[in-house]
């Protein structure tokens, strides 16, 4: 099973080489810049006689905007993002969202939309579910056990997985 936890998510894009991972937060605007200047710093200080090391960048991001941009759909009504963490791949966003009621539409049709308004580090590559409402208390916190509803998880293609992951500098 899946282990999902609350906050921010932190996303591994890149392979692994031991001491040289770099960790770095995404604020929104000048994400695409950090991210970019991260993986040029990594490439310059690559050792050449080494020719076989890659290096991974860790990514923080945040689970509140891409809530946001998940309730922006028309047919969502309250939308959770949890950080799942998946054996051999590590932790990916995942999505859970309540739709309004009259509204039919798929997980594929949110998850597309979702996606092609973010970041290719920021998509929702742990997928995405519908239920029925999402519990919350007085404060808006979640207070139910999103995991028992992970077995209709839609969008978890392991290519598009595997794609966030495997980028070699």
């Amino acid at each position: 099973m899946d282990r999902i936890r609350e906050g921010e998510v932190s996303v591994n894009v890149g392979s692994s080489a031991p001491g040289k991972s770099r960790r770095m937060s995404s604020a929104r605007g000048s994400r695409r810049g950090s991210v970019v200047d991260a993986l040029s710093s990594l490439e310059s200080s690559h050792d050449m006689g080494q020719n076989n090391l890659t290096y991974w960048l860790q990514i923080t991001i945040n689970t509140e905007a891409l809530e946001e941009y998940l309730k922006s759909h028309p047919a969502v009504e309250d939308a959770v993002v949890r950080g799942v963490t998946i054996e051999g791949i590590g932790e990916l966003p995942r999505g859970y969202v309540s739709l309004k009621q009259g509204y039919d539409t798929s997980s594929e049709d949110i998850l597309s939309n979702m996606n092609a308004k973010v970041l290719d580090t920021e998509q929702l590559r742990g997928g995405l579910v519908i239920i029925d409402k999402i519990g919350r208390d007085m404060n808006g916190k979640v207070i139910m056990n999103l995991e028992k509803y992970d077995k209709n998880v839609v969008g978890t293609d392991n290519d598009l997985i595997l794609k966030g992951r495997q980028r070699k500098i």
